[in-house]
């Protein structure tokens, strides 16, 4: 779901990425950002221990990098940061009540398993595609 309104919202502003990088799709906000917040900050969140902040400010810096790289600007990374952790604290907060729910019948716990396996199934053949489609063209970055 954060991967759909981050390209969502990417597309939306339309807001291109700085001349330096190859890429040409907009880049506001930075998915790798958004996805490194989310991937950071939601076992944050369950994690009780007093070094589990580590984890937020490592998905943090290496978002940071995304600009040192030349792929996007702050602005793209800290709003793609925002709305990974926006998600991570929604959907930490909307699992304390739908996950029991769903949980607590075979059918649920069924459908659950098999919304999972879908969309895992449905990332593994996008990027398995994409990765076919590249194989033999060489970087893109014209190496």
């Amino acid at each position: 779901v954060t991967a759909i309104v981050c390209r969502a919202a990417k597309f939306a502003i339309n807001a291109s990425r700085p001349d330096t990088s190859y890429r040409k799709d907009p880049g506001m906000p930075s998915s790798h950002a958004s996805t490194l917040g989310f991937l950071s900050v939601f076992p944050h969140l369950m994690m009780s221990s007093s070094w589990a902040w580590l984890l937020p400010v490592g998905g943090a810096f290496l978002a940071y990098l995304r600009v040192t790289q030349g792929y996007h600007t702050y602005p793209q990374v800290i709003v793609g940061w925002a709305l990974g952790s926006t998600m991570a604290v929604a959907w930490r907060s909307a699992g304390r009540v739908v996950l029991p729910t769903l949980t607590e019948t075979s059918v649920g716990r069924l459908g659950l398993a098999g919304a999972c396996l879908f969309f895992m199934g449905l990332f593994t053949v996008k990027n398995v595609l994409r990765w076919r489609t590249q194989d033999g063209q060489g970087s893109k970055k014209g190496t």
